[in-house]
């Protein structure tokens, strides 16, 4: 058995379970705004190794292991339904991989803000730059303030409070950071996105300095029933502002498509 994420958490609610899976040193917390503006449906998050409450293994980094982790964890946990599937930058990568790895494992899939890895355009200088440490994690709001206009959000964009605060309640340690950065920074998917099987929305924001629209054309253009919707006046941290960008609906609507008045029970919250 795989080492398991130290936290989950299941957002009580209904419909079919959507796994979010977060961005670079993500913890649980970050989420909040999101699910809150999600009506009320059932939600999985977790600490990826290396972030929050989640160590990281000493072998070798990779985005394999984190999917196969996951995938470890839902037995754990007792699902064995195709659950839906949002992966947000890092995440997205782990999302591609976890639907090649474990098809069964994802019934709608949602790639945000993300990179099928080499192959795809780097992101800014100032990003990358940003990217490249978990300062973000550890510093005042002034340097909060210069990691969103590096990120692409601006003022449009909204406010950032809660996720501000969130970061600060369970950074990730220096290691566990270096962990995910290095996992990413070898990995691509340009050789088998062709193979992806399932309904994807590739969403990104159109002022995105690290994954932004171009990249998610190469995204969409790859898998076989993807569709591409760009976010207007929108960065990096589109699902992450203390009001959701008005997109959200739409993410809403691609995971509902098709379900009907027989919708999955919902499971305990925790």
């Amino acid at each position: 058995m795989l080492g398991q994420p130290s936290r989950w958490s299941i957002g009580s609610g209904t419909g079919r379970p959507l796994l979010l899976i977060n961005g670079l040193g993500g913890n649980i917390e970050m989420w909040a705004p999101l699910r809150d503006a999600l009506g009320g449906r059932t939600t999985l998050a977790f600490d990826a190794p290396g972030s929050g409450a989640s160590r990281a293994p000493l072998g070798q980094p990779s985005i394999g292991y984190v999917a196969d982790v996951i995938d470890d964890a839902l037995d754990q946990l007792a699902i064995h339904q195709p659950v839906d599937v949002l992966g947000y930058s890092f995440g997205g990568a782990v999302a591609q991989e976890l639907v090649r790895r474990h098809p069964h494992r994802v019934h709608r899939l949602v790639l945000a803000a993300t990179t099928p890895g080499w192959g795809a355009p780097f992101p800014s200088p100032m990003a990358l730059a940003n990217l490249m440490t978990p300062a973000r994690y550890y510093l005042d709001p002034i340097s909060d303030s210069l990691g969103t206009a590096a990120f692409g959000d601006g003022a449009a964009s909204g406010t950032f409070t809660r996720l501000n605060r969130a970061r600060r309640s369970r950074p990730p340690t220096l290691y566990g950071y270096w962990w995910q950065l290095l996992a990413i920074s070898q990995w691509s998917s340009r050789r088998w996105l062709h193979k992806v099987k399932v309904p994807c929305l590739v969403v990104a924001g159109s002022n995105d300095q690290v994954a932004g629209p171009s990249t998610a054309e190469i995204l969409a253009r790859s898998i076989p029933e993807a569709r591409l919707l760009v976010a207007p006046d929108a960065g990096h941290l589109l699902l992450y502002s203390d009001q959701p960008h008005p997109i959200v609906p739409e993410i809403v609507a691609f995971l509902t498509a098709g379900e009907g008045a027989q919708r999955p029970r919902a499971l305990a919250s925790t």
